[in-house]
């Protein structure tokens, strides 16, 4: 086989992700020990922190100097502190479990592919084209909902302005934070408003980063359950002890990629359970809020948001259905593949790997149910039914 240097290299697959974290500072794994200067982490983490904590303690502060008064502002209260306080234990899951998430990385560069041969065996062009795809369009959509969130206020206090609707300049600003300086001021305004639109795309970058490093993770998993189950269908036994060799290099592949399923669960199961329970949250109250009546601005950004929400649920069940499918279907390779014509210890032994693959590979939401759009579906339905409850509720009162 002949080396072939022009192989994208795994960093590729994870490229955006962990773009996406180090932007806030933190480096999740160097595949180039030279990739990113230390000065500039410094900077971004030092940022990062600023905003958290100043975020944090000024949000909380609104509660107690400031009032919501109605219905839609205390909603839209409770899930702006869903989606910070989701996108913070996001990052707890992975800083807690980082040498887990290191050692599922470094499995998966173990058996990425490095020959033209394994190139093409894999469909590494084909599984690369695909991944950056979706992490591109999420990414794009997600930061353009962020956007949405911070722009508008802006866009709508100048409206207002302008047609004269208000004598003064209104100084909206993109969510309810009680800062402890005057923000009705020119200069307090840019300060607060630039605040907060760093918050906000801090708290993206997390929840994104996160999410898009899970999925990427699962798609190079699925690649190599497919490469496997294509190899043993491949193989043809010649009937000699030799066999054996063969068929303990498919066990310990298996094994290892069986692992790092259990490290890239321990890693994110947490923050997929979050995902699910912030999701129901969200759905719920962003009906409540066209229940109960909300401006056009208002509406068009709730219900980006919960597309944005949805869709980032749909992917992972989608994807950890397919694990689920693709780990089962080793037990099917090893089954149609010409066992008969190997060795009789040979055809003893694989009764091991196939009742091993009987019990599919799967993602958990924290040990509490299994990741599928079988659960996807449970999601939305619950979700409508919490929905027709509030709404009932808020009818009758």
């Amino acid at each position: 086989m002949v080396l072939d240097k022009t192989i994208p290299h795994i960093g590729e697959f994870t490229k955006i992700p962990l773009n996406l974290f180090f932007v806030l500072g933190f480096i999740i794994i160097r595949w180039n020990p030279i990739e990113k200067p230390k000065w500039l982490q410094f900077l971004f983490v030092s940022t990062l922190l600023f905003n958290l904590v100043f975020g944090v303690v000024c949000m909380f502060a609104y509660l107690v100097f400031k009032s919501l008064d109605t219905s839609i502002e205390k909603t839209a209260y409770i899930i702006y502190s869903t989606f910070a306080g989701n996108s913070l234990m996001k990052l707890a899951c992975c800083f807690f479990n980082l040498k887990k998430l290191h050692q599922g990385l470094k499995n998966l560069e173990k058996y990425y592919p490095r020959t033209v041969k394994e190139r093409a065996d894999y469909r590494l062009d084909e599984h690369l084209k695909a991944i950056q795809k979706y992490n591109c369009y999420l990414t794009i959509y997600h930061f353009g909902v962020t956007s949405m969130f911070n722009l508008f206020p802006l866009i709508e206090s100048i409206v207002l302005y302008y047609r004269n609707e208000e004598s003064s300049f209104l100084y909206l600003l993109p969510f309810p934070i009680f800062y402890f300086h005057n923000e009705k001021s020119s200069l307090g305004y840019l300060i607060a408003y630039i605040n907060q639109c760093a918050a906000s795309y801090s708290a993206s970058c997390l929840f994104l980063g996160s999410d898009l490093l899970l999925i990427t993770c699962v798609h190079l998993i699925n690649m190599n359950f497919k490469y496997l189950a294509k190899t043993i269908r491949e193989f043809k036994p010649t009937g000699n002890l030799s066999d054996f060799k063969k068929l303990k290099g498919f066990i310990i592949y298996h094994n290892d990629i069986l692992r790092t399923v259990e490290l890239i669960d321990d890693t994110f199961n947490i923050s997929i359970l979050l995902n699910y329970l912030g999701t129901v949250t969200i759905i719920c109250l962003i009906g409540f809020q066209l229940v109960a009546g909300t401006n056009f601005l208002d509406l068009v950004k709730f219900l980006s948001f919960l597309i944005s929400v949805l869709t980032h649920v749909y992917f992972i069940s989608t994807f950890g259905t397919e694990m689920m499918g693709l780990s089962s279907d080793i037990g099917d390779a090893f089954m149609h593949h010409p066992w008969y014509d190997g060795h009789i210890q040979y055809q003893r032994a694989l009764t091991l790997p196939i009742r091993r693959s009987q019990k599919p590979a799967h993602l958990n939401a924290f040990q509490f149910f299994i990741i599928s759009m079988e659960t996807f579906k449970s999601l939305v339905s619950i979700s409508y039914q919490f929905f027709t409850m509030i709404k009932t509720s808020y009818v009758e009162e």
